[in-house]
């Protein structure tokens, strides 16, 4: 029986390997050193489920003649079935050796991704378990057009090569996972801060900003009319909009405080300031008709419509970590927040959705701004300038 070479494999996998962080290249490498080593593939990936609330794996994919490529996959009953028709099924969730021919017609009960591959003349398909230090399982599969499909010797070899893989892709995973959870529980460049190693009590920057405070109209009652289920739609379907509407202009979520929402759109030079309020107006607007189409979907009555007040000011902010000494925030605090949360909720008694203060308004160079009069508000010892969107 023929034995692979996998020295080469090691060899990189040990030196240059081990240090690519980016998955789509790391993918590119590890197929040319297999097809130097004499494995006939023309498809590789490799697959690690993630700690998402809307991703269950992701997958890092080399085609022959296209290069490699990082795909995501969804959660969600409709996708439930296709995953459970996938190889990689029976890879994660039972650690099996999945190895299939692919025929040249369909058959009854096959796995899905047959399919696709016939189209591109497949012949044979493997995927390999690789487990890793808390006994849970990833995935490396292969496929090639080879009329003789994968020997015993290379199915053997593929089983060395997925040992070997695990510690590097574990060590890769565990990386990927910390960024993963940050982004998604405190925002994508807050996250990047803190990976840096921005955590002590106290520490961060002042910056200027434009600051968004937001909260959900009739909260109270809707909370006491609803059951749990629905009133966790509606407040998803909420934060839904505002954060997709915040993120395309640039600015970042930092929390959710209740029904109501905090974000931020940086800026640094001064000439930047009219930029930074432009897109927080965008970004109000964007949300406001979103909502709109969003109760026109759900064909409610006025009591139920998904409602907002958005209070936007600039100002100076300290962006940074507060709290005790074992348990820290990452936020923005100040004045200006505190002004901003003021606007808000003014929103109300005005009966207006979006709110500026007058040092934003004054910056702003693409919208038209009405004022709506001089406003006191408490813990602010002068008066101040509100203006609507028009």
């Amino acid at each position: 029986m023929t034995r692979f070479d996998l020295n080469p494999f090691r060899d990189w996998l040990r030196t240059r390997g081990r240090f690519l962080t980016h998955r789509s290249v790391f993918v590119e490498e590890l197929a040319d050193i297999l097809l130097k080593a004499g494995f006939p593939i023309y498809r590789l990936t490799t697959g690690i489920p993630i700690l998402h609330p809307s991703i269950r794996a992701e997958t890092a994919l080399w085609v022959e003649g296209v290069g490699g490529d990082v795909h995501f996959h969804g959660t969600g009953s409709d996708l439930e079935e296709i995953y459970r028709r996938s190889p990689l099924y029976q890879v994660y969730e039972f650690g099996k050796f999945v190895h299939v021919p692919v025929t040249p017609e369909k058959v009854d009960g096959e796995f899905g991704i047959l399919e696709d591959i016939r189209a591109d003349g497949a012949t044979d398909y493997m995927a390999v378990p690789i487990q890793f230090s808390d006994a849970s399982y990833k995935a490396i599969t292969m496929a090639t057009r080879s009329p003789e499909g994968f020997t015993q010797a290379m199915i053997e070899s593929a089983h060395e090569i997925a040992d070997e893989l695990a510690p590097v892709l574990e060590l890769q995973t565990t990386q990927r996972l910390a960024k993963t959870l940050l982004d998604v529980y405190v925002g994508h460049q807050t996250g990047e801060r803190v990976l840096k190693g921005e955590i002590k009590r106290g520490e961060g920057e002042v910056l200027r900003a434009a600051v968004w405070f937001s909260d959900l109209r009739g909260f109270t009652d809707l909370s006491n009319r609803l059951d749990g289920t629905e009133l966790l739609d509606v407040l998803n379907t909420y934060f839904d909009v505002v954060t997709r509407s915040v993120e395309e202009h640039g600015g970042e979520v930092l929390k959710f405080i209740g029904d109501a929402v905090l974000a931020i759109f940086p800026f640094h030079p001064i000439p930047e300031e009219c930029d930074a309020s432009d897109r927080a107006l965008a970004a109000a607007c964007m949300a406001f008709k979103e909502l709109n189409a969003v109760n026109e979907q759900r064909d409610v009555d006025a009591r139920d419509r998904i409602e907002t007040g958005i209070g936007l000011h600039m100002g100076d902010v300290f962006y940074g970590n507060v709290g005790s000494s074992g348990r820290l925030d990452f936020t923005v605090i100040g004045p200006a927040v505190n002004l901003a949360s003021r606007i808000q909720a003014l929103c109300r008694d005005l009966d207006q959705t979006i709110l500026v203060s007058e040092q934003l308004a004054s910056k702003s160079q693409k919208f038209q701004l009405s004022e709506k009069g001089c406003f006191s508000f408490k813990g602010f010892n002068d008066q101040h300038r509100v203006f609507a969107a028009a």
